[in-house]
């Protein structure tokens, strides 16, 4: 009885090692296939803006004078458009707004080597008092 306990604890330990292993094997593949996207430099990508729509202030923003700026990483799709908006900094209370502007952007696409390809901008926004 004794040993088929302690082979059976070994054998979980085994599975809860290979389980862990594959879970950090997993992230570190998602972090390469992230850091692979080209990444377009603000002054750049501001070139590239067929469209764009300006933030509007939130009222509670006014009411309590709240300005500042709201950076955020505009993921645009292979055909120009926003497919994804994260706030990188800036007041929660703004952000929504930043982020509702930045999702109706549209861009010419990004070409390396004449292939249209995924990026990454940074953009800020600017909300004023």
């Amino acid at each position: 009885m004794r040993s088929f306990y302690f082979s059976s604890v070994k054998h979980m330990r085994t599975k809860t090692a290979t389980a862990a292993l594959l879970l950090l094997a997993s992230s570190v593949a998602v972090r390469t296939a992230t850091a692979a996207m080209l990444r377009v430099p603000e002054d750049e990508a501001k070139k590239s803006i067929v469209s764009r729509i300006a933030p509007t202030m939130p009222a509670i923003a006014k009411q309590v004078h709240i300005s500042g700026r709201v950076l955020v990483d505009l993921t645009v799709a292979e055909d120009g458009s926003v497919e994804k908006v994260d706030v990188v900094s800036g007041n929660p209370v703004l952000s929504s707004a930043a982020v509702n502007a930045g999702k109706k952007w549209m861009f010419k696409p990004f070409l390396i080597e004449g292939k249209a390809e995924k990026a990454l901008v940074r953009v800020s926004f600017d909300f004023g008092s």
